[in-house]
């Protein structure tokens, strides 16, 4: 019987690069269908939405997700329809939802989906949390001018603090828009104000305006009045001013006093100072008293004020 040999057909090394790149271009392709079917597939809900703001605007934010094509907010509210907002962004700033019907002062449920562009693949709703929408009040703009420092009323502002030094000790409330600087001690000082509202839970305190520096010469008020009792030897004074030291005049002799008693009598606004003289009284027939000098910031041009009855004289 005679034997048939069979040659075997070597393969090119051209055919076997050609079956080589159809094999790689055959798993790529599997691996794209295999990797959109994973990216569009709702395998989970997304994280809850979250509320911050920057000290100027406020903003709602969901975990951003590269793998969908869009964000769908959704704000819902007992007994009203549910307002929902389909975006790209995954940031909403307050202004752009006040502008889709979101009410500052009201509370609201916010929850978030991924929308894919493929039908049916959407995610879930995240888990709602609670918001009462809080607005930040703009910041005023001040400026200073002849003495007073200014800026414009702010909408939704009730009052303001006027800081400046950068201390809680040096703050001044007023619901005006403006500050007369000579209600303040001389010196130089850098300034800022800031708004805030009676519902600091719906409209929240601004941030600092612009700062202004500025030098401040105060010149202290003559004094309401000064009496003198010659049997106790106590002078009072009624001035509008808290003061540290006041210079008292018998006959020609100076003296300047920083140990005396000091109250404000609320019901007049006025403080009173009692000045023990009994170590410098002796017999003089003219008595006064000013403000004394303190720094070159705080300064006295005015009269002295005298005594106009000499209480107790015998």
């Amino acid at each position: 019987m005679e034997k048939i040999k069979k040659e075997r057909k070597k393969l090119t090394k051209k055919q076997i690069i050609t079956i080589i790149v159809s094999i790689v271009i055959s798993l790529l392709a599997m691996g794209g269908i295999i990797t959109a079917f994973i990216l569009n597939y709702n395998v989970s809900t997304p994280d809850k939405v979250s509320v911050y703001d920057d000290g100027k605007n406020v903003y709602v934010k969901a975990e951003m997700n590269d793998n969908y094509s869009f964000y769908n907010f959704k704000f819902t509210q007992e007994g009203q329809d549910d307002i929902i907002i389909e975006t790209e962004n995954n940031v909403l700033t307050l202004e752009f939802l006040e502008s889709e019907g979101i009410v500052v002062g009201q509370e609201y449920q916010i929850s978030v989906k991924y929308i894919s562009e493929n039908d049916g693949n959407d995610t879930d709703y995240s888990e709602p949390i609670t918001w009462m929408v809080y607005k930040i009040i703009q910041a005023p703009i001040l400026s200073y001018e002849e003495g007073f420092l200014k800026w414009e009323a702010v909408e939704f502002a009730d009052y303001y603090k006027v800081f400046y030094n950068g201390t809680i000790q040096n703050e001044i409330t007023t619901t005006e828009t403006s500050l007369d600087l000579q209600t303040i001690e001389g010196g130089k000082f850098e300034f800022v104000v800031v708004a805030y509202s009676n519902n600091n839970d719906i409209y929240r305190k601004s941030i600092e305006s612009n700062k202004v520096s500025q030098e401040v010469i105060h010149k202290y008020l003559a004094f309401e009045s000064v009496e003198f009792d010659s049997r106790t030897k106590i002078m009072k004074i009624k001035g509008y001013e808290k003061l540290d030291i006041i210079n008292v005049y018998l006959d020609s002799l100076l003296y300047e006093c920083n140990n005396f008693k000091t109250t404000f009598n609320e019901e007049e606004k006025i403080y009173e100072y009692e000045i023990d003289l009994s170590l410098f009284y002796s017999s003089q027939t003219e008595i006064g008293a000013s403000p004394a000098i303190k720094d070159e910031y705080n300064v006295y041009d005015g009269e002295i004020t005298y005594v106009q009855t000499n209480q107790g004289q015998e």
